[in-house]
């Protein structure tokens, strides 16, 4: 018998399309993990039906030249796209320098205006 080993793996996956597409897209996941003992855990499906498009959009695209400032701290802290800029939390955006509540409240306010908001923690 061959010691046991260890793979994790990660995967995000943006799919554009049908809602029974991506409902059946996730059913070959479970089925082809119910073939590998090992697996011990195939996520849930986020329906996010219109947004994936905006996610992959540039934060120049998406902030533009509205809030230099915004843009320009951003781009420092290596948020390049929308989809980047959601995952982060307020702390973490006000932890970038110079990045005051003023532009967290013109982010926030830019990102509902799209139905997206900043991840909470």
């Amino acid at each position: 018998m061959t010691d046991p080993a260890l793979l994790s793996v990660h995967v995000d996956l943006v799919f554009e399309g049908p809602t029974d597409q991506l409902e059946k897209l996730h059913e070959l996941f479970t089925e082809i993990s119910a073939h590998f003992p090992g697996i011990t855990a195939v996520g849930d499906v986020t329906k996010t039906i219109g947004k994936p498009a905006i996610l992959s959009k540039s934060i120049d695209d998406f902030i533009g030249s509205s809030n230099e400032r915004v843009y320009n701290c951003l781009r420092r802290a290596g948020i390049e796209t929308v989809g980047m800029l959601i995952d982060k939390t307020p702390d973490e955006l006000l932890a970038i320098t110079n990045f005051n509540d003023r532009c967290l409240e013109d982010v926030m306010q830019k990102l509902a205006s799209r139905g997206l908001s900043l991840r909470e923690d």
